[in-house]
């Protein structure tokens, strides 16, 4: 059996769940809106024990937050529905740390992304990466813009931010509150790559914006890919121990690939917007394929 653990309204595990029914795949959703009813154990108690006999081949996790879930389902946050679903969450994530389950993804290998630098020195061996500068020191900062010209700046975490330029003659005196990533402003079109076991999928993003995710009139197109590029994009996803990844680059007019950042829980439907779903159903297919593991 397949988990998908997050909640009913997630648009990545429904687009999931789809390509597991059309092809008779044995799967449930572990919804943490009303994870009780299904599994609590004879004493009403909520328990991963309950799916100890159901023998499970594979999970896709898409957690969300306890809180978040308590605030939208209007629960007491201090109450018992809370404490049961954030003891169940932690619990069942935890088992997927060390049971024998292909995970898409461990939170362990997700870690990756809380740290944009480091994860940043990762890619270097596979893709060019933008100059770089992580501060607290104003001075620093505005050196580093007048040396790039042009400069955005972007969250140093996985928080999810909203990319935009800044002008070289910025006051930077806030960064002395609060380490802050900047980066060089690299001219070309967008791209995201995503990777699911071997294969690759990729999307090229047409926008004015500095962060085409918040522009309302970005298009997007199915972009071929070299061999080269292809089979890059799976050695570094593999080597962040990432099942599935969206990873994004900026390809220069001189067709260069200069690498962001690599996504491990990536939003993927947004980058597929046509009627056959191939990432969908390229995970889907992994996910079945697993199952006779």
């Amino acid at each position: 059996m397949i988990v998908l653990f997050g909640t009913s309204d997630d648009p990545i595990l429904d687009t999931v769940s789809s390509a597991l029914t059309r092809r008779n795949a044995c799967h449930r959703l572990i919804d943490q809106r009303c994870p009780v009813p299904a599994l609590a154990t004879g004493n009403g108690r909520l328990s991963t024990t309950t799916l100890d006999g159901q023998r499970i081949s594979g999970v896709v996790l898409r957690p969300a937050a306890v809180m978040d879930v308590a605030v939208a389902q209007a629960w007491d946050v201090e109450g018992c529905d809370t404490q049961a679903l954030a003891q169940f969450t932690s619990e069942f994530l935890a088992r997927c740390e060390f049971e024998p389950w292909l995970v898409v993804n461990r939170l362990s290998v997700q870690a990756s992304n809380l740290s944009k630098p480091w994860q940043l020195d990762r890619i270097r061996s596979f893709f060019d990466v933008p100059a770089t500068l992580l501060s607290t020191d104003p001075q620093r900062v505005a050196a580093f813009a007048r040396h790039h010209g042009r400069t955005i700046v972007k969250s140093v975490s996985a928080v999810r931010s909203i990319v935009r330029e800044v002008a070289n003659d910025s006051d930077f005196t806030n960064v002395t509150h609060c380490p802050t990533l900047f980066q060089e402003r690299i001219e070309g079109a967008d791209v995201r790559v995503h990777v699911v076991g071997e294969e690759t999928f990729a999307t090229k993003m047409t926008s004015t914006a500095d962060d085409y995710r918040y522009d309302s009139t970005t298009a997007r197109e199915p972009l071929p890919l070299s061999g080269d590029v292809s089979a890059r994009c799976v050695a570094l996803s593999k080597s962040l121990g990432l099942v599935l990844s969206g990873i994004d680059f900026r390809v220069t007019p001189d067709g260069r690939w200069v690498c962001f950042e690599v996504n491990p829980s990536p939003a993927f439907t947004y980058f597929e917007p046509w009627p056959e779903a191939p990432i969908a159903d390229a995970l889907a297919t992994f996910l079945v394929n697993s199952m006779g593991d």
